[in-house]
């Protein structure tokens, strides 16, 4: 399992409609679920979960994914997202990040 890389799923149903992924400081992950619990679900958008989590400081800019059923936010210069972030995006705990899919901070919120 790779350290330090985590996963906040948000699922409405039993559809996942985001998928905060970071690829540092993801010890945070408890910490941003706490702010995006505070939020009522029509109010989630990619770029106010970006802002939460960067306000955590889970991830950095060059390893922040916010992505969403149908758009994807990534501020990062360097190495682009891969076919993972879509092809598994229904999967709440699989993490893009790595083939096995694993990480080591998870937290799926449901709505």
């Amino acid at each position: 399992m790779e350290n330090d890389q985590g996963i906040v799923s948000i699922v409405k149903g039993d559809q996942v409609a985001f998928k905060i992924i970071a690829g540092s400081n993801a010890d945070k992950a408890e910490e941003l679920a706490k702010h995006i619990r505070k939020n009522d679900f029509d109010e989630l958008s990619i770029n106010l979960l970006y802002q939460l989590a960067t306000h955590v400081g889970f991830g950095s800019k060059e390893d922040l994914i916010v992505q969403s059923q149908v758009a994807l936010r990534f501020d990062g210069e360097k190495e682009k997202p891969n076919g993972l972030y879509r092809e598994k995006f229904t999967d709440p705990s699989f993490n893009p990040l790595q083939s096995s899919g694993l990480a080591e901070h998870v937290r799926i919120l449901k709505y």
